[in-house]
């Protein structure tokens, strides 16, 4: 059985996480919150060595949007253990990036039929189609929330904590972690599939 490797998240002794926090206070848009989060963070935990891929999300119509924000997806693609000719893929996290000039309470409730466009199923073991990710995030400026998704509810989607969290504060940095690994750690039975790395093997 493999055991997933748990990160960290170190703000204070990250050079390019403190550069990257940093560039969030001389930008209003949401360019910086996608790469401290989508191009930084959420990689590490992530990586395409365990055959996990990050990708932009756009649904299928303009009408669509959530306005000013970004929105991406992580997938894992495995193998079989026993039979590696047996492939699945699954889109694991969704994670909604927004400036941080809209860090509100309105901004970090979101409605689950805001996200219904986005989040579309996979192709999954061939022809069949995989769920849609269980878990959204929501990453405003350098704060952080996550949430439950459930298919067909039209509802709010259900919190996982009571408030966001700030990765400048060590303790809430720790949280982030530890919710980012869980994620990955519920995500596939290790003795069933093995990840598919990132140059195919």
């Amino acid at each position: 059985m493999t055991t997933p490797i748990h990160k960290t998240i170190d703000v204070h002794n990250d050079l390019r996480l403190r550069a990257l926090l940093a560039a969030l206070d001389r930008s209003p848009n949401q360019a910086p919150v996608l790469r401290l989060w989508g191009h930084s963070i959420i990689p590490s935990f992530f990586p395409t060595s365990e055959g996990f891929a990050t990708y932009f999300k756009m649904p299928h119509s303009k009408e669509s949007l959530i306005r000013s924000a970004e929105v991406f997806g992580v997938r894992r693609a495995l193998c079989g253990a026993e039979d590696p000719s047996v492939f699945v893929q699954k889109e694991i996290l969704v994670l909604v990036c927004k400036p941080p000039d809209l860090d509100t309470p309105e901004s970090w409730s979101c409605e689950n039929e805001e996200l219904v466009p986005y989040m579309l199923p996979l192709p999954y073991s061939g022809s069949e189609q995989g769920p849609p990710a269980e878990y959204v995030a929501i990453a405003i400026g350098r704060r952080i929330q996550f949430f439950r998704w459930r298919a067909g509810e039209k509802v709010k989607l259900k919190r996982m904590d009571k408030d966001p969290f700030d990765i400048f504060s060590d303790e809430d940095a720790r949280m982030v972690a530890r919710r980012l690994n869980g994620i990955k750690d519920r995500t596939w039975d290790y003795e069933k599939w093995k990840p598919v790395s990132g140059d195919g093997s």
